[in-house]
């Protein structure tokens, strides 16, 4: 996913109007003229989905049809094939996987639709990304951390991630990966994996400021934003979101 400009990455699609994670809201991110959209796949009891957290109404995903998670979460959940349709020729794609056993039928979905330059496949789970590059070298990974999120790790402190930086791209490494993805507020790894020439997306990116300062960074490749149109105007314009800090 070779790049000469920052790639502005929807979170969720784009959902100001409309729920995340729909094809209403991938539909409103391609409008809008983003790079790539990233969204979130696991399994329920139909298949493969679109859906972030692991249970709907108290019960978990795996175990549930699209109807039940509609009942219990309000929205019924796209499947992999309808997101395919929705996106294939209009917008790339950072499939995340939220889960072990989904790779190969993921592959096997986009690739007929997607060129190498069109889609990334990335992951908490290290196991994902070795999976992928097992079943095809040439599809884009990338390791998610989220080194930086404080106020999660105090509430979750079992999932705090205390390696540092070298650590973390030694890994990436090992991994094949082709991007690592701090959050935002990971400052230390982001300018390490720029030092080392390591090729990076931020996530959870949503202030001016932080737009201006990642900017900057060599090896940036994208930001992974809930306001793209936001993040368009501070790249072709550092001044133009001036007011918007301050609004």
């Amino acid at each position: 996913m070779a790049h000469d400009r920052i790639q502005v990455i929807a979170s969720c699609g784009v959902h100001e109007d409309v729920p995340p994670n729909t094809l209403a809201a991938f539909e409103a991110a391609i409008r809008a003229g983003c790079d790539m959209t990233e969204t979130d796949f696991r399994r329920c009891a139909d298949g493969v989905i679109i859906f972030h957290d692991h249970q709907a109404g108290g019960r978990p995903v795996s175990s549930l049809t699209r109807r039940e998670i509609r009942e219990a979460a309000g929205v019924l959940p796209p499947t992999l094939d309808d997101f395919i349709e929705c996106c294939r020729g209009r917008l790339g794609v950072d499939f995340e996987l939220k889960e072990d056993g989904l790779e190969e039928e993921v592959l096997e979905a986009l690739s007929p639709y997607f060129r190498p330059d069109q889609f990334v496949i990335t992951s908490f789970l290290p196991s994902v990304l070795r999976r992928v590059k097992a079943l095809d070298a040439t599809a884009p990974t990338g390791l998610l951390t989220m080194r930086g999120l404080s106020e999660y790790i105090r509430a979750h402190p079992e999932k705090a991630d205390l390696r540092s930086p070298s650590q973390v791209i030694d890994q990436a490494r090992a991994l094949d990966a082709d991007f690592l993805l701090p959050d935002v507020f990971d400052t230390e790894l982001l300018q390490a994996a720029s030092a080392a020439g390591v090729a990076t997306i931020a996530w959870a990116v949503s202030s001016v400021a932080q737009m201006r300062e990642l900017a900057q960074l060599s090896g940036l490749h994208g930001m992974i934003t809930e306001d793209p149109a936001l993040l368009r105007r501070v790249l072709e314009d550092p001044l133009a979101g001036a007011v918007d800090a301050h609004a």
